[in-house]
This record gives structure tokens, C-alpha cells and sequence, in this order.
């Protein structure tokens, strides 16, 4: 889409509301809200590749919930202040795609010698080339193993947390659209219908799921239609941002009580966006304090995300964990993460320079 497209006059509607988003202060403490989560996703598929209770302080979906609700915010918000397509995918693609490629393809290096197959037949099988080219096109569900490799785990696949990221991309692909349709209507009630028109997909498969008992309804209930809705509350809450300030205690406490109900009442998920956007709103804009810890903390967060799940399914494979119980093995393998996202950042800022 050419980036003129998305420079044409905003409609009137639309420049007071992104003028009142622009008055807004930048400080955050987003850095800090996505290290909470993301060690959170950690224990939880630690606790779900050893087989252990889970104990992480928070589950796997609000955790993939909190980081699709954030995405929306922070790159509609972005897009918002700084329309152009080109420019915008440039950005994505250069902070996106580097580190991703990098762990697929050491994955397939590095992973090849935990494999039940002879190095010579794994690199020969088909199944090993179909892993790197499904991955590497954020296609994971159509090869998420390797031959030979994790046969003896809980769980085969190699890196389960990247079902995500074709979600992610795809939310990418259609954002210049729905930016350019911000700009010539009220960006609010553009997003509203985003929202209703995902709810919707959303229920229809699940009706579909429930109805004929086939899987893939439930899967495609999973796709960008369905999680749209995350992406939704996380703009409007960027457009909405000045007035849920104003009144940041009763609103968080309405959002966490949303997100909690919806989440153990799976009926009124269609609702629980809502939660997630107010609670993340008040959590992230509200303290100037957290705000200035934040600024302070790296954020490796997106490399902790894709290296955390292979290392893990490594160490299980090589027995750690059963030779020294979960904690002492988890609090290496949490070492290991750590120091090796480090190394992939600098290592992608070295090849971006």
C-alpha cells in the first residue's frame, strides 16, 4: 500500500482524537509489564513440558492475551502518530524477522545433535527442511518437529510458543488498512466494529466447534478473526487512554474484575479483552515511579519468547531436570535464557548497524 494512501486528511473525528493522544506523556512502564509476563510464560511451560503442576503466577492464554492487547496499543498508537505503510513494515520487519530467523535456523544446527537420527540423515530429511521452511515463514503449525528430535518428551514439538507469531504478522499485514480507515472515519468506532465483527467470528466457531465436535473450528477460533479482538481493546484503549486516567482506580479494579470473571466463566471470553485493556491502561500509565524503573530495564523480552521454549525442551531431553529437580534446574535453565536473549539482541542491533 503506498504511503500517500495513508497520509490523505484525517476526517475531523479523527485528528481530535489522535491530537488528544499525542498530548498524552509517553513515560510507561510497558517494559517492566511485559518482563512479568513473559518469566511468567517461562514457569508455565516449564511446568508443562516436566509435567508439573503449573505455578506460574499467570496462565498461558491471559499471558498471549496481555502481549496480542499490548501489540494493538503500542502499534496503532505508533502507526497513528506516524502514518506510511512502507516505513512502518520496514520497522517490524527489521525488529520481527532477524532474531526469529536466527533461532530457527540454530535450532535446526544446534538441536541436530539430540536427534535419535544420525547427523547425515537428519540433515537429509525432508522433514528437517519442511521444519525450517514452514517456520521461517511463520508457519509453524504445518511442521512444529524435527525428526528424531524430543521423541521422549511430554511435548514433540520444538517450539510450541510460535503458533503465535503468524497471528502476529498477519495483524501487521492489516494494519496500514485499518489505520487508513482510522484516519477517514472516527478511529473509535472503527475499532468498535473490529471488536463486534471478531466477537462474532469468534462465537460462530465456537458454535461450530461445540456443534460438530471437529477440531478445526476450534483452530480457526484461534486465527487473527478471533484474537482480533485482543488487538481491538488494545486500540481503543490507546484512543481512550486520556479518559481512563482520569480515572484510574475504579477502572482497574473494573478491569481486573472483568479479566478474572471471563476467565474462569469461558462463556463471557468475548468480554474479557475489555479487562485486559483497562488493567494494562491503568497498570502501564498510571505510575510514574514503575515508569522510570522501566525506562531503565532492557527489553529482551520478544528474544526471552523464542528461545525460551527449545532450551527448555533441551534440557528436559538431556535429563536435567530429573537429575536435579525442578527448581534447581529451572532456575538454570532461567540463567541460560536470560544470557542467551542477551546475546541474540546484541547480535541482531550488531547485524541491523
Amino acid at each position: 500500500m503506498p504511503d500517500s494512501a495513508l497520509s490523505a486528511a484525517p476526517h475531523p473525528g479523527a485528528r481530535s482524537e489522535a491530537s488528544a493522544s499525542a498530548a498524552l506523556p509517553h513515560h510507561n512502564a510497558v517494559t517492566l509489564i511485559r518482563w512479568f509476563f513473559a518469566l511468567s510464560l517461562v514457569c508455565f511451560h516449564a511446568c508443562l513440558i516436566t509435567g508439573r503442576p503449573i505455578f506460574s503466577p499467570v496462565k498461558g492464554h491471559a499471558i498471549v492475551s496481555v502481549f496480542f492487547t499490548l501489540s494493538g496499543m503500542l502499534t496503532f498508537e505508533g502507526f497513528m502518530r506516524h502514518p506510511g505503510a512502507r516505513s512502518f513494515y520496514r520497522r517490524r520487519l527489521l525488529r520481527i524477522f532477524p532474531p526469529y530467523a536466527i533461532v530457527i535456523v540454530l535450532s535446526v544446527i544446534l538441536l541436530a545433535p539430540l536427534s535419535t537420527l544420525p547427523a547425515a540423515d537428519y540433515f537429509r530429511s525432508g522433514a528437517t527442511w519442511r521444519y525450517l521452511a514452514s517456520n521461517i515463514t511463520f508457519l509453524n503449525f504445518l511442521s512444529p518437529t524435527l525428526p528424531g528430535l524430543f521423541g521422549g518428551n511430554l511435548i514433540h514439538a520444538v517450539n510450541s510458543s510460535l503458533w503465535t507469531m503468524k497471528v502476529e504478522v498477519a495483524f501487521y499485514i492489516v494494519l496500514p488498512l485499518i489505520a487508513l480507515a482510522a484516519r477517514r472515519w472516527r478511529p473509535a468506532a472503527v475499532v468498535a466494529a473490529l471488536y463486534l465483527l471478531s466477537v462474532a467470528y469468534y462465537l460462530s466457531m465456537t458454535h461450530l466447534a461445540l456443534s460438530t465436535g471437529l477440531e478445526r473450528y476450534a483452530m480457526l477460533r484461534r486465527q487473527l478473526p478471533g484474537e482480533l479482538m485482543y488487538f481491538a481493546a488494545g486500540m481503543g484503549a490507546a484512543l481512550l487512554r486520556r479518559r481512563i486516567l482520569e480515572h484510574p482506580l475504579p477502572l482497574l479494579i473494573a478491569g481486573v474484575v472483568i479479566w478474572a470473571v471471563a476467565a474462569v466463566l469461558t462463556n463471557l471470553r468475548p468480554v474479557e479483552p475489555v479487562g485486559v485493556a483497562l488493567t494494562l491502561t491503568v497498570a502501564a500509565y498510571s505510575s510514574r515511579r514503575l515508569a522510570d524503573i522501566s525506562v531503565r530495564v532492557p527489553n529482551l523480552t520478544y528474544e526471552v519468547f523464542l528461545i525460551h521454549f527449545p532450551l527448555l525442551q533441551s534440557l528436559v531431553a538431556l535429563g536435567l531436570f530429573s537429575a536435579l529437580g525442578f527448581v534447581p534446574a529451572f532456575l538454570i535453565a532461567l540463567a541460560c535464557i536470560l544470557i542467551l536473549a542477551a546475546l541474540l539482541h546484541r547480535l541482531c542491533r550488531a547485524i541491523a548497524a
